[in-house]
């Protein structure tokens, strides 16, 4: 196996989910198509529950490979992860390590590369393929990568970010010795500002490409085509406290969000909304709850569904508001509105006995005419 950049933060959850990938490598066998398939293991970000941190992200407890830092944070704890790939046909089936600098963006083009493709595409990659480094070519120039964790409406600059090369991780405004220091618990800033002004010129220039299309909102049409449109809480644009519910666990709680869903009406026309608290296949009525999950192998079982004390019913968009009261018996609540084109907030949400409000979990939207 080939490993980069390796991050093991949670000891357990990292061998159920290794179980898993040499299971879907036995799966590969059985259909013949080990040999010549590229098989990749790696993550999306540094643990999330694997420690935990005092008031610095430092670790007090479990286990983080002696990194600062987890989810969501721009130290090595936040974003380092692991990588193996494997492909017995391509030569990549021995276990060797890679100490160098790579990241996501170097998946694709790499993956191309492997491949032998040359796409009639100006794709104009980010990434560099690093087949070189797997091949055990010693040419690899160095370079600087970013990362910057936004999670907002519109970007907003110089907010948790890392500036990466071989030698420095610039966090924050802090210098970090990452060679001498993989735990970053010394801002070397002060005696190094040279690296630190060269690494904030990168990012600058970094910065200036990345926010070519910053003005650009993203807005999910409606009506341009004859299909229907399912958006769920994950799609919200939160307008209380805390985030929308976005797995199953989540939803199957009760978890409370309100707020709105970006849409583009792309013609005039009788559309029709349909609000639900389970997913259709589900066949649940909207005070029902959810059966316990059928147990995952290697997994858990989802928790039995709470019962919400869903009264009404309330829609809202482009400057509309209907409203209907709802009987135990009611599956969902539909509303039917003519609209015009244009860009809208949809505001889709139920009314609880004591008065509480949430946004659907689930809302259909289609054009009937």
């Amino acid at each position: 196996m080939l490993s980069n950049y390796l991050n093991i933060s949670n000891l357990c959850l990292f061998f159920i989910v290794y179980y898993e990938f040499f299971g879907l490598r036995t799966k590969l066998e059985e259909l013949n198509l080990s040999e010549n398939t590229i098989l990749i293991f790696m993550t999306d970000n540094g643990t999330a529950r694997g420690c935990d941190l005092d008031d610095n992200w430092f670790v007090t407890k479990g286990y983080n490979a002696g990194m600062r830092g987890r989810k969501g944070l721009p130290y090595e704890g936040g974003h380092r992860v692991p990588f193996f790939i494997h492909w017995p046909d391509g030569n990549l089936s021995n276990g060797r390590d890679i100490d160098r600098l790579a990241g996501a963006i170097d998946i694709a083009p790499t993956l191309l590369d492997l491949c032998d493709i040359n796409p009639d595409l100006d794709l104009n990659f980010d990434g560099t393929s690093f087949k070189p480094l797997i091949e055990g070519k010693p040419v690899w120039q160095d370079r600087i990568l970013f990362t910057d964790t936004q999670r907002e409406d519109t970007l907003r600059k110089y907010k948790q970010y890392s500036i990466m090369t071989e030698e420095w991780r610039l966090v924050n405004g802090e210098l970090y010795d990452i060679n001498n220091d993989n735990g970053q618990a010394t801002d070397v800033s002060k005696d190094y500002p040279e690296v630190v002004e060269d690494l904030m010129g990168a990012y600058e220039e970094w910065w200036g490409h990345t926010i070519v299309r910053k003005d650009d909102y993203t807005f999910i049409p409606l009506g341009d085509q004859k299909r229907e449109q399912l958006f769920t809480q994950h799609n919200l644009h939160p307008e209380s406290p805390g985030s929308p519910a976005w797995h199953q666990g989540q939803v199957r709680s009760g978890w409370t969000s309100k707020g709105y869903w970006a849409i583009e009406v792309k013609q005039h026309g009788v559309y029709r909304f349909e609000l639900r608290r389970w997913p259709r296949e589900a066949s649940l009525k909207l005070r029902d709850q959810a059966p316990q999950g059928d147990l995952i192998p290697q997994g858990y079982a989802y928790d039995e569904g709470e019962s919400l004390p869903i009264e009404k019913a309330i829609l809202e968009i482009a400057g509309k508001k209907e409203e209907m009261t709802l009987d135990e018996d009611a599956n969902a609540a539909v509303f039917s509105l003519t609209l015009e084109p244009g860009q809208y907030q949809l505001k889709g949400h139920f009314v609880y006995q004591d008065g509480q409000e949430n946004s659907a979990y689930y809302l259909y939207a289609s054009n009937d005419d």
